[in-house]
């Protein structure tokens, strides 16, 4: 038999411990210090919170930095250096691989 068992901080953080017994014997799992012990189903509610929280930062994350190379990688290209070059610089991905990199930067151009 397996099953979960959560425990809560008041930080905020969750713990998750998961126990497998056999012939239906009980087993004692010590609270960690600093921690309660929650319900299976509100323990499962934060680790879900938790996650998503989590993947909304990275989320944001990723797009702050793809935001902040492009803008690097205009301000090169503005200075004069080659596309390829500010892109290498800037960690920019200019779309080369599918092909609409080239039609983009004619766009932007005419800008």
């Amino acid at each position: 038999m397996t099953g979960q068992r959560f425990w809560r901080h008041v930080d905020g953080r969750v713990l998750t411990r998961e126990i497998t017994t056999s012939d239906g014997v009980e087993v004692s799992a010590p609270v960690p210090s600093g921690f309660v012990e929650v319900p299976a189903d509100e323990g499962q509610r934060l680790v879900t919170e938790f996650t998503e929280a989590a993947e909304a930062r990275a989320q944001q994350t990723r797009e702050e930095a793809a935001a902040q190379a492009e803008e690097d990688y205009k301000a090169l290209i503005d200075a004069g250096f080659p596309e390829r070059l500010a892109a290498r610089l800037s960690g920019h991905r200019t779309d080369e691989r599918d092909g609409t990199g080239a039609l983009r930067r004619f766009f932007n151009r005419l800008d």
